[in-house]
């Protein structure tokens, strides 16, 4: 058996602590990169936000804490008097119902965060950025790649990371969940950690079923 510096333990009872309701974006606390270089915190995210006009995008692969980051950041932005109105595409939506009317209207007072914009048509993209110079609102959008706004952060995700997030969503108990075995869940699921956590989870039902 590994040591107890290279295992994450769990209870062996009770929820899964890998269940989407601990997992899901913003139930988790966003962590931030220890490069120098980047922010290292939400509000030095938010003063670059403010330092690029109000415009600003959140670059990450899959699973690597976009939404997440995007949601506490709303809540800073708030917290600093900014209003702002939330879109999400998922699935492969080409299009969000509300964000384009909004966006028509939307004064320059406020922001319009869009969660996956990358998914929009490149000729809504195109609009959605214009309008919103046109218009002076504030425009914060997650992406895969860059969109063409100020690069407030880049999400990235390690095995590191995984461990460290897994240990925060257990707690001490007699059944041990190798770190070896999150790094392999991570290595397979290329540094998803949304999937990484589906993995895991069903890794702990398996042994709690075999006992």
């Amino acid at each position: 058996m590994n040591s107890a510096s290279d295992a994450v333990a769990f209870a062996g009872s009770g929820s899964n602590p890998f269940s989407t309701r601990f997992t899901r974006p913003g139930a988790l606390p966003f962590h931030f990169s220890t490069d120098a270089s980047a922010p290292r915190s939400v509000g030095a995210v938010a003063d670059r936000f403010f330092d690029s006009g109000r415009r600003g995008e959140l670059i990450g692969r899959h699973g690597s804490g976009k939404t997440t980051l995007l949601l506490e950041l709303a809540e800073e932005l708030r917290r600093h008097g900014e209003s702002v109105r939330q879109f999400t595409l998922r699935g492969g939506q080409r299009s969000c119902v509300g964000l384009f009317e909004a966006a028509r209207g939307c004064p320059p007072c406020v922001t319009i965060a869009v969660d996956g914009c990358e998914q929009l048509a490149w000729r809504r993209q195109w609009w959605l950025m214009w309008l919103s110079r046109r218009r002076k609102f504030g425009l914060l959008v997650t992406g895969h790649r860059s969109l063409g706004l100020p690069t407030l952060y880049r999400c990235r995700t390690s095995p590191a990371l995984a461990k460290a997030l897994a240990a925060s969503l257990t707690r001490q108990g007699p059944t041990v969940l190798p770190a070896a075995e999150i790094e392999a869940a991570f290595a397979r699921r290329r540094g998803n950690l949304r999937e990484v956590w589906f993995e895991l989870y069903d890794a702990i039902d398996r042994r709690r079923r075999t006992g």
